[in-house]
């Protein structure tokens, strides 16, 4: 398919143009080239909107500009105009049936309300033309889109080469399967199975009521099949996850090589700076209890023989006290408590007597010996500590020096592991890696044995099938009046496996061609050729690149991951046209940006190859100034069949085309 024309009227920057794709005697290669902001994307969303009513992105953003040009909608309401029409007009032509397809929008001014777009569809059908459109046709008009280009497989046609650098990114492909489904047919055959399944279960149904048993096997061999049918799409989805687990944790090995240890040793140093933190808070505390030591050791040993000739005083001058260890303050609060001042007990009329006796004794003492006496435990105290000076002082000093060969230790243990850890830049996105690698280890460890069990449920279920298949042919032959729906159903059993063993073989061809096609490209796109070896394809369409060389053990060595982003582009648009190719969908090519990622030793490449396809595809190309440079210039002037300039007036209002 290919597009003759497309014709925009008040549809954003766009107010009246009409852009004429026309084939040359070269190809069917058109080229636009704009300033960014100018109009590029949006002649690619005009297209997309006049069939699926969407922006190519599929997004509906709330702080977009509207659909409608704000200079025509200005000019309406100056000339007393009510409201502004928007409309896009493509034709395609395809399998030689010529489509004019509009899509139009009326939009009430002052207001802006924007009403539901109207589609209409001219085409010619047995020399009639025919005209599709109104509410009534609206499921007509959209069966014949999807018939043209269906939405679904619409991105394998519209590309943004921006964008294709992610296109194998967050396990893009997963839809690959299907939409190459679609493209080549295969759902035809899908549909005919389908149809047989159907009229199998109906012949079935007929049989039933000739027989019951055929009834009670058909609900078990359909029950069976039910729950195989539910093992397989598990089964499916598990080898899905496996996949993707094993090609993320194939990526997350190549990024983490060489540094597993360092979330341990990131640890480890954490842990050693705590330690040597609280290392040091206890030195510093300790280094403050010796300095008091020896400040308070400094005034006792200064004072060592005075202290001692006042204790020895003190002892010889107690013997004129009444009692030793008893002050007479003491003996005076038990007279006035009338009570013991150490057992606490209640005086009795002789205990007072004998305080009172001792009170006066005191009386008669030396007043400087009682005062002597109040200081005795004090001066003893510090004598004592005098006795033991030498003794503290080796265990202060002994533990000053632990704690300095520790926090050593500390250091020389952190500086080390510092050291080790300046060796590597990124130990957060390592450590990140790692911690994702065993997810996805366990996660593929999980759904091994899931898959394990699940396989050896549906083996079981297989031998199950096959008994209840035998169960059911047997109670049929067992009815003569059988015998008519009997061959039938063989044969459509016949011909439902004859279809399945097809619909395989078309797969595993596709998928074989696609895989061949998609290496013959993309060595002709990329410049390394001494780089790049096989390309592999797996039954849900994920890519594989292999590196020329192998491992030591022979193995080969996936690189995917390590494609700049230049090289996954071209990667994608082999992948892209190999698809288109083997499907056997004719349709065509409309690519924005191209080559913007796209370095100097594959552009000559990337543009040839273009070149290339244009003189069998239609390929519509949308450059910025700067990307279509003198080498991509040399290629493409010569054969183009259109080359214009998408120029922004001045007022910035409108774009416009130029030659």
């Amino acid at each position: 398919m290919r597009i003759n024309y497309l014709q925009l009227k008040n549809f954003r920057q766009y107010k009246d143009m009409k852009i004429e794709f026309k084939k040359n005697d070269k190809g069917d290669l058109h080229i636009f080239i704009a300033n960014n902001g100018s109009g590029k994307t949006n002649i690619m969303n005009a297209i997309s909107w006049c069939l699926y009513q969407r922006d190519l992105d599929g997004h509906q953003r709330k702080d977009k500009l509207p659909d409608f040009n704000l200079r025509a909608a200005k000019e309406a309401e100056e000339a007393g105009e009510d409201h502004i029409d928007i409309s896009v007009e493509v034709q395609i032509e395809s399998c030689g049936e010529v489509y004019t397809i509009t899509r139009m929008q009326h939009v009430v001014l002052p207001s802006e309300f924007a009403q539901k777009p109207s589609l209409k569809i001219i085409y010619q059908k047995k020399g009639e033309t025919k005209i599709i459109e109104g509410d009534n046709q609206q499921k007509e008009a959209d069966e014949i889109i999807q018939d043209i280009l269906p939405q679904a497989i619409s991105q394998y046609s519209f590309f943004d080469g921006e964008t294709l650098q992610n296109y194998f990114n967050d396990n893009k492909n997963s839809s690959v399967k299907d939409a190459i489904n679609k493209m080549a047919q295969i759902n035809v055959v899908k549909d005919a199975e389908n149809h047989l399944d159907n009229l199998i279960k109906d012949k079935e149904i007929a049989a039933s009521k000739l027989d019951p048993d055929i009834d009670y096997y058909k609900k078990k061999l359909d029950k069976d099949i039910e729950s195989k049918n539910q093992y397989d799409t598990i089964i499916s989805e598990l080898l899905n996850n496996i996949s993707f687990a094993e090609k993320r944790k194939r990526e997350l090995d190549q990024a983490i090589a060489g540094n597993e240890h360092i979330s341990d040793i990131d640890a480890e140093k954490k842990r050693t700076e705590n330690i040597l933190e609280d290392l040091k808070v206890d030195a510093q505390k300790f280094t403050d209890e010796l300095n008091a030591f020896f400040r308070k050791s400094y005034i006792e040993l200064a004072l060592k023989d005075t202290l001692q000739e006042v204790n020895r005083y003190i002892n010889e001058k107690s013997e004129y006290l009444p009692v030793k260890g008893f002050s007479q303050e003491m003996l005076e609060r038990c007279l006035d408590d009338d009570e013991c001042q150490l057992c606490h007990s209640h005086l009795t009329k002789q205990a007072q007597n004998i305080i009172q006796q001792l009170l006066r004794r005191y009386e008669l003492a030396p007043v400087g010996t009682q005062t002597l006496l109040k200081i005795q435990p004090q001066i003893e105290s510090m004598c004592h500590d005098i006795n033991l000076y030498s003794e503290k002082e080796r265990e202060f000093n002994q533990k000053d020096i632990d704690y300095d060969k520790k926090i050593n230790s500390l250091e020389d243990q952190k500086a080390e592991l510092e050291s080790r850890l300046n060796q590597v830049s990124n130990v957060e996105d390592i450590e990140a890696w790692i911690k994702e690698r065993r997810l996805h280890e366990d996660s593929i460890k999980h759904d091994s044995e899931k898959k394990g069990e699940y396989v050896a449920q549906l083996n079981e279920l297989r031998k199950s099938i096959e008994k209840d298949q035998k169960d059911l042919e047997t109670a049929e032959k067992a009815n003569i009046q059988q015998n008519t729906l009997y061959s039938e159903l063989n044969f459509m059993r016949r011909a439902r496996n004859v279809l399945g063993d097809v619909e395989r073989e078309i797969v595993g061809e596709i998928r074989d061609k696609t895989t061949a096609e998609t290496k013959k490209y993309f060595d002709e796109l990329a410049y390394k050729t001494q780089t790049f070896g096989n390309i592999s394809i797996d039954e849900n369409y994920q890519l594989t690149v292999y590196h020329k060389q192998t491992d030591p053990n022979g193995k080969m060595r996936s690189m995917l991951g390590s494609l700049s982003a230049a090289e996954k582009e071209l990667l994608a648009l082999a992948f892209t046209l190999a698809i288109l190719k083997v499907s056997g969908y004719d349709s065509m090519l409309v690519i924005d940006t191209p080559v913007g990622r796209v370095d100097d030793n594959n552009r000559r490449n990337f543009a040839h190859c273009l070149v290339e396809v244009s003189k069998k595809k239609q390929l519509i190309l949308f450059f910025t100034k700067t990307e279509y440079d003198s080498e991509i210039a040399q290629e493409f002037d010569p054969v183009a069949a259109t080359n214009k300039r998408i120029q922004m007036s001045s007022n910035e209002e409108e774009s416009l085309l130029e030659d």
